[in-house]
């Protein structure tokens, strides 16, 4: 047995030494079925990793813990041993009759803080009663499967982590970079490949990650690394540029500080973040031109958030209402309402910017010094993803001059300038108009309307 056991650490992978345990259990307790599973969802089931009939390995299978002697096994802190009206008792376990089961023996296989993680299974169809020194024999080895099977869950965890790590590296175009300073040994993660633009073929390093930036900023991280090797500087953050730099992609941001780590050799360890922000960039050069237009823009702008509350003016709003902006954070836009709109006219524009999106026209609205004016106002709403609104965006200006122009021109229009009088032609459209109404009406009306206009 002792050879047994120094033969399963020299097996290669973890899958032979699986298969190896299930062969030394045939050898010394030769049952009919025997499995080493692991437990998964919640540990609600078990997904065998080797399992064999007759010495004979088979497919793997998963089935439901529930309802089964496993389950009950899993609690057990030693071997938990079942010979006798096995199948009654466990009338769910359809496993048990399919393959005529009728003595059961099994043994939890657990963490290194006692943790269930596991079971490994022998079954019989006859009554079999395991002797002690079995048992033993079976505990003994369940301590090094669960050893084994604990390392492989734990690498696996660890795999899930660094393909995460690797996947969020990749969304946010970003890469690893450790430097043991001592040792002058560099470690670039795989997304420094995609940064770079270099094959998989090359080697990554930080020559190779110098020759791609231009020569200005090439010298001057080499000049950063100079100072942090020598101990000059602790931290840098800075950002270079790719030969190749465009708008979309080139521009990276390195941010990292130096660490002393203690081990078996105290070394100087640099860790730092690569990453590509030119998009960032990009975007944060269109939010701060889109904000040069908002701020001096010369019509008034107001946004609401969601729920029609202020949350954004501009400088012309402000001079146009006399309101600040900080005043009117998160109030109702119904606080410039002048009174003059009817419930009807304001039903009809959000209706029109619930179907349509915008909604443009006229509208009186009163100034923080109470003076009313009148504006020609457009709508619009901005929606989400989901197509649900977001902002209100309402873009206004004062039309007060525009319409003392209009009633002006109007004026001008239907009178005489010298006298102020009605002139010919408003008199004849207030005479027709007149006459039309009449005949409406069927009323009688003297009319010398052709008299008129030969004159």
């Amino acid at each position: 047995m002792t050879l047994s056991f120094s033969h399963f650490y020299s097996l290669e992978n973890s899958q032979a030494r699986y298969e190896q345990a299930i062969q030394m259990i045939f050898d010394e307790l030769a049952p009919n079925h025997c499995l080493i599973g692991q437990f998964i969802n919640g540990r609600t089931q078990v997904q065998t990793v080797c399992y064999a009939k007759d010495g004979v390995l088979q497919p793997n299978t998963t089935y439901d813990l529930a309802g089964t002697p496993c389950n009950d096994a899993q609690e057990s802190s030693g071997v938990c041993m079942l010979n006798q009206c096995l199948q009654e008792t466990y009338v769910d376990d359809e496993l048990l009759r399919v393959l005529n089961i009728n003595s059961y023996a099994g043994v939890t296989l657990r963490a290194l803080d006692h943790t269930p993680i596991g079971i490994m299974v022998c079954m019989y169809e006859d009554e079999r009663l395991l002797t002690d020194s079995q048992q033993s024999f079976l505990k003994e080895l369940s301590y090094i499967v669960g050893a084994e099977l604990n390392h492989n869950l734990e690498m696996a965890s660890q795999d899930l982590i660094l393909k995460q790590l690797a996947k969020g590296e990749r969304i946010a175009k970003l890469s690893s970079w450790n430097w043991h300073i001592g040792q002058e040994r560099h470690w670039f993660s795989k997304e420094m490949r995609n940064l770079i633009g270099k094959h998989h073929d090359i080697e990554l390093s930080l020559d190779c990650f110098l020759e791609c930036l231009e020569l200005r900023d090439k010298e001057r991280l080499e000049d950063l690394l100079s100072q942090l090797k020598h101990g000059a500087i602790e931290h840098i953050d800075t950002t270079v540029r790719h030969k190749l730099f465009s708008k979309r992609k080139g521009l990276m941001r390195i941010i990292g500080h130096v660490e002393n780590e203690t081990g078996p050799i105290s070394e100087r360890v640099f860790t730092a973040t690569v990453q590509d922000i030119s998009q960032i960039n990009a975007l944060t050069k269109q939010l701060e031109l889109t904000n040069v237009v908002f701020e001096h823009a010369t019509d008034a702008i107001m946004i609401t958030d969601h729920e029609n509350k202020i949350i954004m003016v501009n400088k012309a709003f402000e001079d146009l209402t006399g309101y600040k902006g900080y005043e009117l954070m998160g109030q109702d836009p119904g606080v410039l309402s002048s009174g003059q709109q009817s419930k009807q006219f304001y039903k009809k524009m959000w209706h029109a910017l619930e179907t349509s999106g915008t909604w443009k026209g006229e509208i009186y609205n009163r100034r923080k010094n109470g003076q009313i004016f009148p504006e020609e106002l457009t709508l619009s709403v901005v929606k989400d993803e989901l197509n649900q609104p977001t902002n209100y965006v309402a873009i206004f200006r004062d039309i007060t001059e525009w319409k003392r122009n209009e009633a002006q021109l109007t004026f001008y229009a239907n009178h005489e300038p010298l006298t102020g009088l009605t002139n010919r032609r408003s008199f004849l459209e207030n005479l027709e108009q007149v006459i039309s109404e009449n005949r409406a009406k069927k009323k009688r009306v003297c009319c010398f309307i052709y008299w008129l206009r030969q004159i």
